[in-house]
This record gives C-alpha cells, sequence and structure tokens, in this order.
C-alpha cells in the first residue's frame, strides 16, 4: 500500500540495510527513505547513522514498526496495518522535506512532484496570500483533478472562487485564523475538519492537512491543502447515532444474527425478532427447510453486498452495510447490519440486523428537500443529473434536451449593486423560469448564476426554438435596465450516442456563454454544434494558459505593442496606449478582444490587469531614459480591476516601485467600465488624478447615455470611436457629425482624440474641426517596445 501510495516517484525496495547503505552514498537529491524495524538491529543501526550525519542531510527518514509505542521513540513513524488514513500524511512529510532542500532540487524531483500531484487519489490545491494595500485574499492557483471530481466543479470555477467561495461561511471563518497562525509560523501544518460547497448546491464533508510552501524569490504566503472526502464517514457516525438512539427508545425493530464465515455468510442462527422484521421465524430461516435469511436480499444486490462484508471483515474484522430485503409477504424493507467477528474457534460473524426502512423513506424525504435551493424552490444540480441519468437509461427516452440561461454577468455586477438586489433579480428570474414546468419539463438552479430548463423529450428543434424565445421575451422585461449580458444555449441529446452528463452540462453552459456575445448587447439563442464545440476548447486552452500567466511572477506570453497618440496639428507623438497581446502556445497571437473579455469571466482580469499595469509603467521609464519623458502612456483598465479595493494604492505602489512619472501616465476607461456607481467611479479617478495621472473616457459614442455619461465622469480625454472617424469617409463632409461631437467635447472641458484615422482626408477634416489628438493606421499601427522607443527619438 505504502508503494502505491508512492507510484508517481521512484521507488526502489531493499531488503539488506547494507544495500541501502551502498545506495544512500550515491544519492544526492532529496530522498525519502522508509526503513522497516523489523529487519532488526541493523535497522536501528541505519538510522542512528544517518540521523545528524551533515552528510546526509538530503534523506528523510520514516520508520515502519508494528506499534505506536514502538514508533514513539522516532519524528516520523508508520504503524502497521497501514491504510489510507495513515500513510497520507507521507505527501506532506514528502512535500516539507522537499521544500527544505530545495536548492538541491533537480529536474527529475520536478517530475515527480508533477506526477505525485495529479496521481495522488487525494484532492489537492496549491494557493496563495495576495496582498494588495490594505486588502488581502486567498488565491488558488493549481489544483489536481481530484479536487474537481470532489467538489463537483471545473479547475475554472474553483479557481474563481476561490477558497473562501468553496467553504461554508462558518467554516471559513475559523480556517482564516488558522491560516493567520500558518503564515506567521505559529504552526507548522493544520489539519480541519469543513464543509464545501459542492457544484451541485448541496454541502459536503472534507478533512483539509494544510502546509506552508516557499518558492525562490517568491515572498508572498504560499500552501498546500490535501484534502480528503469524509462526507460518507460523518453521515454513518449520525446514522449511527440515530439508529443506537432509536434502538434505546423501541423504535427500531430488529434480530441478533450468527453467521458462518463461509463464501456465503451463511446465517445459523436469529433471535425471535426475525418474525417481525422477516415474516418468517427463526427456525424457519435456520431448520434446515432449504430457505436461508442471505436468499431475501434483494436478487440484484444480492453478490454485491456478500462480497461487501467479506472486504469489510477481511480488513476491519467489523460489518457495517445497509442494503434491501424481500420479506415473505413481498414486502422490500431496508436493514442495517452491524457484526463483529468473535474469539470463537472457529470464528463466527455475530450481530444485530436492524429495520431501518421507516429511516430511509425520511431520508429520501430530506434528499429531496436537500436537492431544492432555498432562494427559489427550484432543485439543484444533483437532481438535474439524476433525472439525466434516469433518462439515459430508460429505454423509452431517445431524445432529450437542455436548456442553460446563463446569467454569470451578475456576478460581476456584485461589485456595484447590493448584493441583496442582486439575489431578489434571481428569485424572479426562478419565479419566471418555474412557469415552464411540466411532467416532461423540468426547470433547475440557479447554480453559479446559470439555470438550467431540462426537457425529457420535445416534439422539434423549432419548438425548442420558440421556447428560447419565449424565455429570452419574458426575462428579458425584467432585465433591461441592468444592462447585463446573458443568453440562452440548447443541446439536443441523442441517448443512443452515450454522452457524458456532466460534458453535456458544461457544453451547456459554454453554450449559452457564448449566446451572451452579441454585437447589439441583446440576448440570442444558440444551438450546441460542432463550431461551438471548437469555440469551447478554444476559449478552455486559453482559459488555462491565462490561469498559468496569473500565477507566475513574470511570462513572455503576455506582452505588449504601442500605438501612437499624435498631434493633429504637429503630426508628432504625444503618447502610446499600450495594447495587451498574448501569444498563445497553441493558437500563436491572440488579441486583447478574445482574451480579456475570457480573462474578466473567469476572475483574472485583476492580476493579469496588474501584469499589464507593470509592464506599461516599466516601458514609460525606458521613454523618459531615452530622453522622450514628455510621451506619456495610456493604461486601459478593466472594471473589475478598477473597482478591486485598494487599487489606487496598488498604482501608487507600483509606479514607486518602478520610477514611474504619475504625470506621464494616462488610464483609460470603456463607458461600460463605468456603468458602476458615478460617485465611486469619481472617487477612484480623483485619487489617481491626485497623484498626477490623467483619465480617458475610451469607445465614447458606443456605450449607454454618452453625452449624460462623459459629462457626470471626472475624465481629461474623450475618445471618439472609430465609428464617427469612418462616416468622414462615407459621407458628405458637412453631413458628418465628428465635428459636432468634437466641439461639445472640448465645450465640456475635455480633450478629443479620435481613434481609427486612416486617411489624409479624416485628419484634413480633423485640422479642420479643432481637434487636438488623433489616433490611427495613418500614422501607425501597433508596434513592438522596441520600435515605439525608435519612433519616440
Amino acid at each position: 500500500m505504502i508503494q502505491s501510495a508512492l507510484v508517481p516517484l521512484e521507488v526502489v525496495h531493499l531488503d539488506r540495510v547494507s544495500a541501502g547503505i551502498d545506495l544512500l552514498e550515491e544519492v544526492g537529491v532529496p530522498t525519502l527513505l522508509i526503513v522497516d524495524l523489523a529487519l532488526g538491529e541493523e535497522a536501528k543501526d541505519l538510522i542512528t547513522l544517518l540521523a545528524g550525519n551533515k552528510f546526509y542531510t538530503h534523506i528523510k527518514v520514516i520508520v515502519l514498526c508494528d506499534t505506536e509505542e514502538e514508533g514513539a521513540s522516532y519524528s516520523e513513524w508508520i504503524a502497521r496495518p497501514t491504510s489510507q488514513e495513515n500513510i497520507e500524511p507521507l505527501l506532506g512529510i514528502y512535500l516539507a522535506f522537499q521544500q527544505y532542500c530545495l536548492g538541491d532540487r533537480t529536474e527529475h524531483d520536478g517530475i515527480s512532484y508533477r506526477a505525485l500531484f495529479s496521481q495522488l487519489p487525494l484532492g489537492i490545491a496549491v494557493s496563495r496570500l495576495v496582498k494588495r494595500g490594505n486588502t488581502s485574499s486567498h488565491v488558488i492557483h493549481q489544483i489536481n483533478s481530484k479536487l474537481e471530481n470532489m467538489l463537483g466543479r471545473t479547475k475554472q470555477e474553483i479557481i474563481r472562487l476561490g477558497i473562501e467561495g468553496c467553504t461554508n461561511t462558518k467554516d471559513w471563518e475559523q480556517e482564516r485564523l488558522l491560516l493567520k497562525q500558518l503564515e506567521e509560523q505559529t504552526v507548522t501544518h493544520y489539519s480541519f475538519d469543513k464543509r464545501c460547497l459542492h457544484g451541485d448546491g448541496k454541502e459536503i464533508w472534507v478533512q483539509a492537512l494544510v502546509f506552508s510552501l516557499t518558492f525562490p524569490e517568491d515572498d508572498d504566503f504560499h500552501y498546500i491543502s490535501i484534502i480528503r472526502d469524509i462526507t460518507e464517514e460523518k453521515n454513518l457516525a449520525l446514522k449511527a447515532n440515530e439508529a443506537v438512539s432509536q434502538v434505546l427508545q423501541g423504535k427500531l425493530q430488529g434480530m441478533g444474527y450468527r453467521s458462518h464465515l463461509d463464501e456465503e455468510l451463511t446465517v445459523f442462527y436469529l433471535t425471535n425478532g426475525s418474525y417481525e422484521l422477516t415474516g418468517y421465524t427463526a427456525d424457519e430461516l435456520t431448520g434446515g427447510y432449504g430457505f436461508d435469511y442471505n436468499k431475501m436480499i434483494e436478487p440484484s444486490s444480492y453478490r454485491k453486498v456478500i462480497d461487501r462484508l467479506h472486504e469489510q471483515i477481511r480488513y476491519g474484522k467489523h460489518a457495517r452495510l445497509e442494503y434491501e430485503i424481500i420479506t415473505k409477504g413481498g414486502e422490500h424493507k431496508w436493514v442495517f447490519e452491524l457484526g463483529r467477528i468473535t474469539e470463537d474457534n472457529p470464528p463466527i460473524l455475530e450481530g444485530i440486523i436492524l429495520d431501518v426502512s421507516h429511516y430511509k423513506e425520511l431520508e429520501r424525504s430530506r434528499l429531496y428537500e436537500s436537492d431544492r435551493i432555498p432562494l427559489t424552490g427550484l432543485l439543484n444540480r444533483s437532481a438535474l443529473k439524476r433525472q439525466m441519468e434516469e433518462d439515459k437509461k430508460s429505454s423509452e427516452i431517445q431524445e432529450s434536451a437542455l436548456i442553460s440561461i446563463n446569467f454569470t454577468p451578475l456576478y460581476e455586477t456584485v461589485t456595484r449593486l447590493d448584493h441583496t438586489h442582486i439575489e431578489n433579480l434571481l428569485m424572479e428570474i426562478g419565479a419566471i423560469l418555474a412557469q415552464f414546468k411540466s411532467e416532461s419539463v423540468g426547470v433547475y438552479g440557479p447554480v453559479d448564476y446559470s439555470f438550467a430548463i431540462y426537457l425529457s423529450s420535445y416534439p422539434s428543434r423549432s419548438w425548442l426554438e420558440a421556447l428560447g424565445t419565449q424565455i429570452i421575451g419574458q426575462v428579458s422585461n425584467l432585465l433591461f435596465s441592468e444592462h447585463v449580458g446573458w443568453g440562452v444555449g440548447i443541446i439536443e441529446i441523442d441517448w443512443n450516442e452515450d454522452p457524458e452528463i456532466n460534458e453535456l452540462l458544461h457544453q451547456a453552459i459554454q453554450t449559452s456563454g457564448l449566446a451572451s456575445k452579441t454585437h447589439s448587447g441583446r440576448p440570442s439563442i444558440r444551438f450546441y454544434d460542432r463550431m461551438i464545440s471548437e469555440l469551447i476548447h478554444r476559449e478552455t486552452s486559453i482559459l488555462r494558459e491565462l490561469s498559468s500567466i496569473a500565477a507566475s511572477v513574470e511570462d513572455d506570453r503576455l506582452y505588449l505593442d504601442f500605438q501612437p497618440v499624435v498631434s493633429v496639428q504637429t503630426n508628432t507623438i504625444a503618447g502610446f496606449e499600450a495594447l495587451a497581446r498574448l501569444m498563445s502556445d497553441e493558437f500563436d497571437l491572440v488579441g486583447p478582444g478574445e482574451f480579456i473579455p475570457i480573462a474578466e469571466k473567469y476572475h483574472l482580469i485583476v492580476p493579469i490587469g496588474y501584469q499589464i499595469l507593470t509592464k506599461a509603467l516599466r516601458f514609460q521609464k525606458r521613454l523618459e531614459e531615452k530622453g522622450c519623458g514628455d510621451c506619456w502612456v495610456s493604461i486601459n483598465l478593466s472594471a473589475l480591476q478598477l473597482l478591486e479595493p485598494g487599487f489606487a494604492n496598488v498604482v501608487q505602489s507600483l509606479m514607486t516601485k518602478e520610477g514611474t512619472n504619475p504625470e506621464a501616465v494616462v488610464f483609460e476607461h470603456t463607458e461600460t467600465s463605468a456603468s458602476s456607481s458615478v460617485t465611486v467611479v469619481n472617487s477612484i479617478f480623483k485619487t489617481l488624478q491626485d497623484l498626477g495621472s490623467r483619465i480617458a473616457l475610451d469607445d465614447f459614442g458606443v456605450g449607454y447615455s454618452s453625452v449624460a455619461r462623459e459629462s457626470e465622469l471626472n475624465v481629461d480625454y474623450v475618445k471618439i470611436d472609430k465609428l464617427f472617424s469612418d462616416h468622414v469617409l462615407t459621407q458628405e463632409p458637412d453631413r458628418a457629425v465628428l465635428g459636432d461631437v468634437i466641439r461639445m467635447i472640448h465645450k465640456m472641458g475635455h480633450i478629443a482624440i479620435v481613434e481609427g484615422v486612416e486617411a489624409e482626408s479624416q485628419l484634413d477634416y480633423l485640422k479642420r474641426n479643432g481637434c487636438v489628438l488623433y489616433q490611427g493606421f495613418l500614422y501607425s499601427k501597433p508596434v513592438s517596445e522596441e520600435k515605439a522607443l525608435e519612433m519616440c527619438t
């Protein structure tokens, strides 16, 4: 069992201590050595040799012994019999030791670690504490697939929610204190039982073993959590307590039994409670009448029950199992068997069998209620999956459909709206969607701001489209004033193709997410098809790379190009706009119009945004060193980044660290980004302006309430969208409205910058209408950092 736990590592088994000493002389990398005390005095001599000898500091020793008393003399030990529970700390010991010997690590150790991370049958999460100004947050930056399965969520969901979002609120308050102790090094590790929020809306119990981690040239507090699902153990403990209580109160029927330890665990003795439980007397079942108790076990599960009981008594010498029996009268009953191996010669299995049918009915009732989401009264994802699994097994149902209605952007609006308001919106949406329920149509959610409608059968594709249109019509009336993008995704399911249900749910949510991305901003309907499958793959791959970049200190895949902002009158460069680019390992160059929305959707935009900001500030410093200190750099901000607590303080710290002149920095934001509270946004702008920086309103003319918004916001520049400059090429100059827009902006005390200037005729128009600055391909496309520095000098 120990060897299987260490499968990802290179394991060498030696049955002689002398051979071990020879091997250790040749090994110079961090090594885990397990010494079996059963080898006698030689083993103890080996441990003595290694202890305190600086030549062997790269070797960690764990002792394998027969009793806890025997192991108490050593710092790390495992007592036989080995089990998953007592070998789990191996990982923590090995990782902690590798940290200590980090300077001696080799590439092989890294490979071993990655294999251990991916193959260990326990959930693993690597996290760090990110501090920005006076605020801090715990960010997960690496997990394994076992944790995804345990929490019923994708890697992206878990990273987006973070530790706090995945943990029960009360338990998080306790764990946060434990993490504080770990950060302050008052403890080296801790173990904590807590409740986590499963993807289907239910809570599960997990046990987390947490160690701190250190990395070279990184002062952040990192830690690793090794997580085990203990839900079944908690439920069994609760159930056992309830069963004992009910037996003592005489509320449970049951009987005592004894059985042989033969292949079929034949029952040879029963107490008088047999008749009440089974309809047979004890003599009828044990008197050799050709019918014994085990034949009453429900036929389809008979073999499984007997094999499971054998497995339990072989490893733990106890039997504890729930199963179904069929009584003499044909009644189905659930029983709970609790037994132990006796000291007799030969030993037998002895115990009690209790009638828990009533309890089972209560459990089903509780399960049904627990499947309901309190906010809306609708069923959760767990109930949806069960229904889909039933339909998949049914021979009568061939084709079904799954509709996802995705309101994820509501999550982003929590930063600017009262949380209660968001909950009220979700309740109202749930009430609207509940109207579509019928015998063959179920409505579920919300789970992570998505609702689902599942149809066991449906008439036609056009009928599904009509239903989607109806949903959009009713929900749009509610969300009209919220300015929140959302969409309807539909998957037609052919059960004959044996699709994976988790994959269907993922595809449905992704399809509805794509449906929300329309140029008009209005919700749309999209059916899942091959093209969407490719888009989902592309988004998932880009997200994986962004997650890697966000977790790193520096990554060359994320880089900046720079486009000049030019004086209309002198045709000289006034500044540069920093434009983010992603050089994907899989797709080569990916533009910001694609990867920035993905970063925003999965809440990676804040760490990504800070990397962009840092690179732009360094470029401005290089401009100054080249003698171009008058040239400013403009940096685009996401709404999530702008509204991040302490954002202005972090900006100031970065400027100080990079030696940047704040007066040579312009921060750009879009009208959509500024749709938050004007008071809040203006307060942030003023803090940045007090530093000496300036603010630009981007994409003027294509957002919400442009003129009203411009007059409300404290900005220095207004960038007029390319839509207006294009009109100069297609209309008579006297009919183009661009000149009026420029004059209006100047009257409001702002400076106009016209985007998308590609022709001399457009530049002449700007000169005649008093425009100050422009940007476009007429002067230059976006260029590399080095080329931008050449242009300036």
